[in-house]
Parts: structure tokens; C-alpha cells; sequence
């Protein structure tokens, strides 16, 4: 890469996720557009993780390390940190347990662009499952696309398909920075919450009802799954989604509404996930 500007900023939170950093420095490494810079962000790790990344990175320029000093549990508060320093005019996020297909970012940014959006998303798919936790070098990425279960969000969205459930995970999206400046506080783009994703998709389609959004249905995403998933509390949800549904603005009836619909959703994906549907 040249000394320009970087084009699209990856933002990747860590905590703890010492077995995980090799592959997502690689999946990034192995991308075949070259014009981006990811920012690491150590919160609050305790298992050598930041020197393990200053080693896996010190050849490699377009990896940049931050530190978020708060070490509340939230996803949030480094994906903020994150914000307030990169440089790209395209920003994407990847946890540091998933992985990426080595053209993801320039099949998207070409999606991105041919059609002027404004925040996209890919098809993803999921691999793993507790044994991931403990084994890093599980790879989706070379499976023949016919062995992986093709999850897409949707092509089109309003607000009220919003109110079932999150339908975009954070590793799928590519947002142009001036979307996400336009709903930037002084307290950062995240709140503090959990679900803080959901939050923002609520808030940027209440905010731009016409969003230039859409959808690449290619898998280009890999999320994967362990018992240490945030997104695997779905039980202890119930009191989270309502709180994120008041946050948003909704009313105590249409919150408690919006929380039994979500509910509903996740029943549904866990009874399709458990027989592989």
C-alpha cells in the first residue's frame, strides 16, 4: 500500500481473544484490495493479546494499535475509540473471532459504489460451535460455497422490519463515514449498551427513513460461533431488548411489543439453527 489515505477503515475490538488474533490479522492480510487500515483496539485483555498483535502486525503498516482505558464489557467503547481515529471514507467492523472471504472488501466496495449506498451488507455464513472456541485454525473460507449455510440479511428495509430483531450483523457492513458522523454524539457513534448494533440501525432509519441501503447476496463473511458469544445470551435478552427498544424512543407499550416480537424472531432462529434449517 502507498502512503495515501487508507479507502475503507476496519474497526476490531479485542478482549481476550489471544487464539483468535493470527487468523484475523491473516483474513485482513489476504484481502485483495489493498487501500485499508484495520484498527485493532485492546479492552481490557489479559492474555498477552496486545503483544501478540504488536508481533503479528510490526511488518505491516496498515494495522494500527489502540487501547480503550474503560474496561466495562461493552463493545462500544472501543468501536467509538476506533472511530474518532480512522481515516477511511468507508468503515467496516470485524471481530476479532470471525473471519473474512479474501475478497470482501472489493467485491463490496465495487457493490458499494456501482450503486451509490450508503451503508451495505453481504450474505455471511456461521462455522464452528464450542469447539471453535479452543481451535483457531478452523477455516470456512476454502469450503467448497455449496458445504455453507448461505444467511442473508435483507435486500430492502424500513423501520418496522427492524422492530423484530437485529437483521445485520456488524461483520457484513461497509458504511460510508459521513453516515455514520451524521449520528455521532460527543459520548461516540456506540451507546453503551448491549445490542449497541441494533441501537444504531433503530436510530439511523428512524434518522434517513430512505437510507440508500442494499444487499450482496455472496458469502463474504464468516461468523463464528462459541459459547462465549455475546449474541449466544439470547435468554438474558429479554430486559436488554427493552431497554434498547426505550432508548430508541419507543414508548413502554410499543418496547414491550417490540420485545415479545424479538423474542418470537430468536425462537425461531434457535429452533432453525438446532435442526440446521
Amino acid at each position: 500500500m502507498t502512503d495515501d489515505k487508507p479507502l475503507i477503515s476496519v474497526i476490531t475490538p479485542y478482549r481476550d481473544s489471544h487464539n483468535f488474533l493470527p487468523g484475523l490479522v491473516a483474513t485482513l492480510q489476504a484481502q485483495t484490495f489493498l487501500q485499508w487500515e484495520c484498527l485493532l483496539v485492546d479492552h481490557a485483555s489479559t492474555d498477552g493479546g496486545a503483544a501478540l498483535v504488536a508481533a503479528l502486525t510490526a511488518t505491516d503498516p496498515r494495522f494500527r494499535h489502540l487501547h480503550e482505558p474503560d474496561p466495562r464489557p461493552f463493545p462500544a467503547l472501543p468501536r467509538n475509540r476506533a472511530l474518532m481515529a480512522a481515516r477511511g471514507e468507508l468503515i467496516c467492523f470485524l471481530d476479532a473471532d470471525d473471519l473474512c472471504h479474501p475478497e470482501k472488501l472489493e467485491r463490496q466496495l465495487i457493490f458499494h459504489r456501482a450503486r451509490g449506498l450508503k451503508l451495505s451488507v453481504t450474505a455471511y455464513t456461521r462455522f464452528g460451535g464450542d469447539d471453535a472456541f479452543q481451535d483457531a485454525t478452523i477455516d470456512p473460507v476454502n469450503r467448497k460455497p455449496s458445504s455453507l449455510a448461505c444467511r442473508c440479511p435483507p435486500d430492502r428495509l424500513k423501520l418496522r422490519n427492524l422492530l423484530s430483531g437485529n437483521p445485520i450483523p456488524m461483520l457484513t457492513v461497509m458504511a460510508s463515514r459521513s453516515l455514520l458522523v451524521s449520528l455521532t454524539s460527543e459520548a461516540g457513534l456506540f451507546c453503551p449498551v448491549r445490542h449497541e448494533d441494533y441501537l444504531l440501525w433503530l436510530q439511523l432509519w428512524q434518522e434517513q427513513p430512505q437510507l440508500r441501503y442494499g444487499c450482496l447476496p455472496e458469502i463474504l463473511a464468516y461468523h463464528r460461533r462459541h459459547s462465549s458469544n455475546l449474541t449466544a445470551q439470547r435468554w438474558r435478552s429479554l430486559l436488554w431488548w427493552y431497554r434498547l427498544y426505550r432508548t430508541a424512543g419507543l414508548g413502554h407499550v410499543s418496547a414491550a411489543l417490540g420485545t415479545g416480537r424479538t423474542l418470537a424472531a430468536s425462537v425461531i432462529r434457535a429452533f432453525k439453527e438446532r435442526f440446521d434449517i
